[in-house]
């Protein structure tokens, strides 16, 4: 197999750009029917997982959240629980960070990732529930977050209305931002930032989506800056496409 020739050995698919992107692009399509995940692919993903936790940005967390959305969407499901443990409290680390906070579309790939995590499949023991970072605990008022929640980050996301009212607020902000134009943001960042805003959105409930327009002064004009950027001249059709989908 093609594949498990770029992933051997695992360290020189890492640091050689080519063979690395050879990897990530092949890990990131559904593998064929009955064709099984090579076991060389678990340790790449964790290798690129590592290098992206040391410095976490969109160009590196990107690999990750293409790769779980591809080959790699039950890969989660099956490692060491020890391993799963540490990935879902990384994950949550760099969702809390300074860093994501500061950068918009950096926490949009964060988003993405903490529902794909989420979605992986016999997830097995309550991921989190054993060393647990303090900072990923649940809040007094998510003391009976919904069960459906099952990894830290999601339970940080969406555990209770008012998290889901931040996450809301800071999907928008950050679509606002994509949608800027002259900040640094590529067209296929925006478009695939935007493409997980929706997927974010989706998984809030829907009457806290239906009156969250109209909760706040600031979300008011959030939602009015939103449309703006939308039609700003200059964007890129495919951007305003996707921007579009919010609304369905």
């Amino acid at each position: 197999m093609v594949l498990v020739a770029y992933l051997h050995p695992v360290e020189g698919s890492l640091s050689q750009p080519q063979y690395f992107s050879i990897c990530v692009r092949f890990l990131s399509q559904p593998l064929p029917e009955l064709l099984p995940l090579p076991a060389s692919a678990q340790t790449f993903f964790i290798h690129v997982f590592e290098k992206a936790v040391k410095s976490p940005s969109v160009s590196t967390l990107g690999p990750i959240h293409s790769m779980l959305n591809g080959a790699c969407q039950e890969l989660l499901g099956i490692l060491p629980n020890n391993t799963r443990i540490d990935f879902d409290d990384q994950l949550c680390r760099i969702l809390l960070s300074n860093s994501a906070q500061q950068d918009s579309m950096l926490l949009l790939w964060c988003f993405g990732i903490a529902l794909l995590a989420e979605n992986s499949s016999d997830v097995g023991t309550p991921v989190g529930s054993i060393l647990e970072p303090a900072s990923c605990a649940p809040t007094p008022s998510q003391e009976h977050p919904e069960p459906k929640w099952r990894t830290p980050a999601a339970r940080k996301l969406f555990g209770s209305a008012k998290s889901q009212m931040k996450t809301l607020t800071m999907t928008v902000l950050s679509v606002i931002w994509a949608c800027k134009g002259e900040v640094g943001v590529s067209n296929a960042d925006a478009i695939e930032g935007i493409r997980i805003a929706v997927k974010t959105i989706q998984a809030i409930d829907p009457e806290i989506r239906r009156t969250w327009p109209a909760s706040s002064a600031f979300a008011k004009s959030m939602f009015r800056k939103a449309i703006e950027k939308v039609l700003r001249d200059g964007i890129h059709p495919s951007v305003q496409l996707e921007v579009r989908k919010l609304n369905t």
